[in-house]
């Protein structure tokens, strides 16, 4: 199954991709989760201690505050590891999936928990950052038409602990002083 994920390497394909509508979907969801979370949650905030949603909403906390609770590695909800979208619902809510590659262009070692996201229609932005169709503070990253997804920024790659990935701009079609992310390095190019 081909999908795409937040690195967006999507200038690489620009002609040879479709829209966003030919994008695969997915039934590979599970129910969402409910308030009788035995992990310790608490209804104010709708998180167990972990910081894992324990309700059927998306998690609305900060980047800060989601990644306060494992220190400072940015890969503990967007950008998890997972096999199938329902391992990444419980850490990003609902309309969680699990990337696999981007495009076909990057392979995502391990699966990469995101969620998808609408980027403006201008053709030339890509990065849209506190996203509204985003949890925890991520940003919405991509091209429109062509792949838009959800990503935390990082900073150093000490944050990006996960083996294949490292903080960096996206290829292809960043700018100088563009925000950086946990992606994959370029050795995962299929």
């Amino acid at each position: 199954m081909r999908t795409a994920c937040l690195t967006l390497a999507a200038a690489l394909l620009l002609s040879a991709c479709g829209d966003k509508e030919d994008m695969p979907t997915t039934d590979d969801t599970t129910a969402p989760l409910t308030s009788g979370d035995p992990s310790g949650a608490t209804e104010e905030t709708g998180m167990s201690e972990s910081g894992v949603p324990t309700t059927g909403e998306p998690a609305t906390t900060t980047d800060t505050d989601a990644t306060t609770a494992a220190g400072d590695d940015r890969m503990t909800h967007y950008g998890a590891p997972c096999t199938k979208d329902g391992d990444c619902t419980a850490l990003i809510g609902p309309n969680a999936v699990c990337v696999k590659d981007i495009l076909g262009v990057y392979e995502l070692p391990g699966g990469y928990c995101s969620n998808y996201c609408e980027m403006p229609m201008d053709g030339k932005t890509t990065f849209v950052p506190n996203a509204p169709d985003c949890f925890m503070g991520a940003d919405c990253v991509g091209l429109d038409g062509y792949f838009e997804a959800c990503g935390v920024q990082c900073t150093d790659n000490s944050q990006c602990p996960r083996e294949g990935y490292e903080c960096r701009r996206m290829p292809t079609i960043s700018s100088e002083g563009d925000p950086t992310y946990c992606l994959m390095t370029d050795e995962h190019m299929l």
